[in-house]
């Protein structure tokens, strides 16, 4: 074993000890083995970026002041935390021992993140894929009647090989896909594109009134940036009601 491994492995046990014994306010080690962990705490396993995660497997750029709202319905405010988009997971950060914790999925129910002055991203755990699929982390930007969620999952692709900011040689490149989906009041799942066309097919026999309250509005953008707007229109105008 050579030097540079050995210091790698010591640092990670040196950092899973240390955090361990200090950080009070999450559970360390397999969550399926904790038994009752109490009320009021966040549950989790010791994590490093020393290993098979790096700094572009984030979403957010930066670590974000944010809640953490659990399944026992234990909302826990002032976490500093990032949300993994590679591998679909939310990472904590403890500012007293520099520990990192990778919450346990099963217990959360949504997380919020504030990026900036006045913005807050709500992420909810949502069964995009369908029934028996498994639950990731999507972003709600609207909620009403109907729910519009994105998720932001981080991939890798192969390319020709160049040169990261490092100088080292690379052949793989991380990029963020996104996709759109809407949440319908009995829970099943939609997913939703940019264009005029799938706006007016939410309501096959609707198209004119939905036409007309654009035009109204004067909508004439169908980006998929802009979705979100035209979900809130249609919503606050009682279409998404049965």
């Amino acid at each position: 074993m050579n030097r540079q491994k050995l210091l790698m492995i010591l640092v990670v046990v040196f950092n899973a000890i240390t955090s361990a014994g200090q950080m009070e306010d999450f559970y360390w080690g397999d969550p399926a083995n904790m038994g009752n962990p109490g009320p009021g705490k966040l549950m989790g396993a010791n994590f490093s970026f020393l290993v098979g995660t790096s700094n572009n497997h984030f979403y957010h750029k930066d670590w974000n002041d944010g809640t953490i709202l659990t399944v026992d319905n234990v909302l826990h405010e002032n976490i500093r935390l990032r949300y993994d988009g590679f591998h679909d997971e939310l990472i904590a950060f403890n500012v007293r021992t520099n520990g990192l914790v990778k919450v346990d999925k099963n217990t959360v129910v949504e997380f919020t993140a504030i990026t900036g002055p006045g913005k807050v991203e709500k992420f909810r755990k949502l069964n995009i894929a369908g029934p028996g699929g498994k639950q990731l982390f999507a972003e709600v930007l609207y909620e009403g009647d109907i729910i519009l969620v994105r998720s932001n999952r981080i991939e890798e692709y192969k390319t020709s090989l160049y040169k990261d900011q490092l100088g080292k040689l690379k052949n793989t490149m991380f990029l963020l896909n996104q996709q759109y989906y809407l949440v319908h009041p009995d829970m099943t799942i939609q997913r939703m594109h940019a264009g005029r066309k799938p706006i007016l097919s939410l309501f096959p026999d609707k198209k004119k009134e939905i036409r007309r309250l654009l035009r109204m509005e004067e909508v004439y953008s169908y980006r998929i940036e802009n979705l979100p707007s035209i979900i809130r229109l249609l919503d606050e105008n009682d279409f998404f009601r049965k």
